[in-house]
This record gives structure tokens, C-alpha cells and sequence, in this order.
């Protein structure tokens, strides 16, 4: 709530003394690199991203059948993907996600994080079949829960992606639609208010260039 990092530490610092009392606990290595997933988002810090991914694989090593760990490191992956630009990093979580559904198949967040990842990998690409299935993986996650604002957000994304590559109006809609949709299921959604004043800007500026 207050994106202190301060506070971030203080919370992985307990995290590290229950480790201390109980090391081989994967829960508490799950939490743990999920505080520092939270500060590396904070601080842009590939360390800090290491560091966690460093934690979900100790917490599989205890618990191979451990879905929310799996789940986690895909999304540490995307994170660390989207700042060093690097479509190696993407394809990694999409293997984590994929290995999250096959131990949970009805795990929301996965599928979110699955298409996450291929509208990222597609907008690196500029590759439509990748855009496409990165809706796909929204469109699956919306069966699960239909007003899910991640799915809608990312489903939105891509289409705006989309509608750059095919220099397509119409597309731009759409996905102004899905990001509204998306703010609609969750008004503080800050990201999908970026994404959609995004998409108004890419759409204004189709228009007076004339696709």
C-alpha cells in the first residue's frame, strides 16, 4: 500500500529468521521470495529478482508438487524478462507456467501469468500467433472467472499490441474495451489505467496518420 521499501525489508527479515528456526520450511521460502519480488519491482533490481527465484526453486526442492511456488518463479521471470528485454527470460516462464497449470489446471493466476508472458514475448517478436495466443491463455482464464481484471487487462494489452502491428482501428478498440472492462472489475487498477491511456494515445495517433 505504501510501496516503502523499508518496509519490504523489515518484512523479509522475518522472513529470514523463521528460516533461521526452520530452514527447510517451503512455505516460508515461497514468502520470502515473494517480499523480494515486491522490492525488486520497486527498485528495477535484477539481484533482487535473482535472489527470489533463488528462493521458489529451494521451496520445490522441498516440495516438488508445489503449484503457488512454480506460479511465483514464472511471474519472477516475467518481471526480470521485461527489464533486461530478454525473450529467453519469457520463454523460461512460460515453461513455469505451463508446469503450474499441469499440477493445477484451474489455476487463475497462472493462466494470467501465462498470457502475460506471451503478450510481452509477442510485442518483443512482433509476432501475431504469439499475440493471438496470449489472448487465447485471457480468454481461458475469463471462463474460470469472468469479471478476473488480470485476464481482461492482459487480453487488452495484446490487442493493443496487436492493433499497432496491423495498423488496425478497430483493434484498438477492442482492446480500449477490454482495458475498461478491467477497470471496471477493479477501479484502482493502475496498471490497466496506463495500459488504457496507452491505447487512447496509439489510437489518436492512428487516426490523424491515417492507417
Amino acid at each position: 500500500m505504501k510501496n516503502d521499501e523499508a518496509l519490504y525489508r523489515e518484512a523479509i527479515g522475518k522472513h529470514e529468521a523463521a528460516l533461521r528456526l526452520k530452514s527447510d520450511d517451503p512455505e516460508t521460502l515461497n514468502d520470502s521470495g515473494g517480499m523480494l519480488v515486491e522490492l525488486a519491482r520497486l527498485k528495477n533490481d535484477e539481484g533482487l529478482y535473482r535472489e527470489a527465484i533463488g528462493k521458489f526453486e529451494a521451496a520445490l526442492r522441498l516440495k516438488s508438487n508445489y503449484p503457488e511456488a512454480l506460479n511465483n518463479w514464472g511471474n519472477a521471470l516475467v518481471e526480470l524478462a521485461r527489464l533486461k528485454n530478454d525473450e529467453a527470460l519469457y520463454r523460461e516462464a512460460i515453461v513455469k507456467f505451463e508446469s503450474t497449470l499441469r499440477l493445477k489446471p484451474d489455476y487463475l493466476q497462472a493462466l494470467g501469468g501465462w498470457g502475460a508472458a506471451l503478450g510481452e514475448l509477442a510485442r518483443l517478436k512482433n509476432d501475431e500467433a504469439l499475440y493471438r495466443e496470449a489472448i487465447s491463455k485471457c480468454q481461458a482464464g475469463l471462463q474460470l472467472k469472468p469479471d478476473y481484471p488480470t485476464s481482461l487487462r492482459y487480453w487488452g494489452r495484446a490487442l493493443a499490441g496487436l492493433a499497432g502491428m496491423k495498423r488496425d482501428t478497430a483493434l484498438y478498440h477492442e482492446a480500449i474495451g477490454k482495458l475498461g472492462a478491467a477497470l471496471q472489475a477493479r477501479p484502482d487498477y493502475k496498471e490497466a489505467l496506463e495500459d488504457l491511456g496507452g491505447a487512447l494515445i496509439d489510437l489518436s495517433n492512428s487516426k490523424s496518420t491515417k492507417f
